[in-house]
C-alpha cells in the first residue's frame, strides 16, 4: 500500500518516525512534520535524514503548544483538509498525548491511521483495521 505523504508528530523518540520513511514499501514523497517548540532540533535531524537519504520532501509545521487539544485539532484540521481521502496517514507514534489524540481524532473518518512498536519493530494500522 503506497501512501503518498505520512503525517508524523515529532518526539525524543525518533526511530518510529524513522522507520516507516526508511522502509521502501512504506516510504512517502512526502513527510508532513507536527514539532512542539522543544522538538525543533530533532525535527532538523529527521529533516536531513528524510531529504538526505530518503529524497522524501519535507514539510514542518510548529505546535505553539503541543498541550492545547482544540489549538492542535484546529491545526491538523487545515493540514488534512488540503489532501484527498486516503492519500495521507497518520503515524500516531510520536507527539505529547494531546497532540496524538487530537490527531487520531482528525483522521480516524476518511484516513488511514498507524502506529509503530519500537520494542517488536512491527507496524500496527489502527485505521482501517
Amino acid at each position: 500500500m503506497t501512501i503518498d505523504t505520512h503525517l508524523i508528530l515529532v518526539s525524543a523518540q525518533p526511530i518510529p518516525n524513522l522507520t516507516p520513511v526508511l522502509d521502501q514499501q512504506l516510504r512517502p514523497k512526502k513527510v508532513i512534520m507536527l514539532v512542539s517548540p522543544d522538538m525543533q532540533q530533532r525535527s532538523q535531524y529527521l529533516e536531513s535524514i528524510f531529504k538526505g537519504q530518503c529524497g522524501v520532501e519535507v514539510e514542518r509545521h510548529t505546535i505553539d503548544d503541543p498541550w492545547d487539544l482544540e489549538a492542535i485539532t484546529l491545526q491538523i484540521i487545515d493540514i488534512v483538509g488540503s489532501y484527498p481521502a486516503n492519500s495521507i496517514a497518520l503515524n500516531a507514534t510520536g507527539g505529547t498525548k494531546p497532540m496524538a489524540l487530537a490527531a487520531f481524532d482528525v483522521f480516524k473518518e476518511n484516513q488511514q491511521i498507524f502506529y509503530v512498536h519500537p520494542e517488536q519493530d512491527r507496524l500496527i494500522w489502527l485505521n482501517p483495521k
